[in-house]
């Protein structure tokens, strides 16, 4: 079951409310007093702290890079390419393993990029 930021925000507003019942009710103990003080404060934090799913949307799509350009075989205009190590070129060893460096063979008509 999915709970919605607008659904938990709704329920510490109820609960918010109640507490206020119960602080302005019979309660004549002190200590009960401060308990249900500082568990308003802790919705209050809680509530305040929240962030409305649209405003971090929005943050995220500003601050999203471009699109990059996708890579077009010369040859035949294709973009759909296979990665194949590149033996003559290695990159680094680990434990003795060669790493080697990527060349892009197009799918349709077998030109290399590098």
């Amino acid at each position: 079951m999915s709970v919605t930021q607008d659904e938990i925000l709704e329920l510490l507003k109820r609960i918010s409310k109640k507490v206020d019942k119960l602080v302005n009710s019979k309660m004549k103990n002190p200590a009960s007093v401060a308990k249900v003080a500082s568990a308003k404060e802790k919705i209050e934090i809680v509530t305040s702290s929240m962030v409305k799913p649209s405003e971090g949307v929005k943050e995220r799509v500003e601050t999203k890079k471009e699109v990059e350009e996708r890579r077009v075989c010369p040859e035949c205009g294709a973009t759909e390419f296979n990665a194949v190590d590149d033996k003559t070129r290695p990159l680094h060893y680990i434990s003795g393993t060669p790493i080697f460096a990527k060349k892009y063979q197009c799918k349709k008509c077998g030109y290399e990029l590098e």
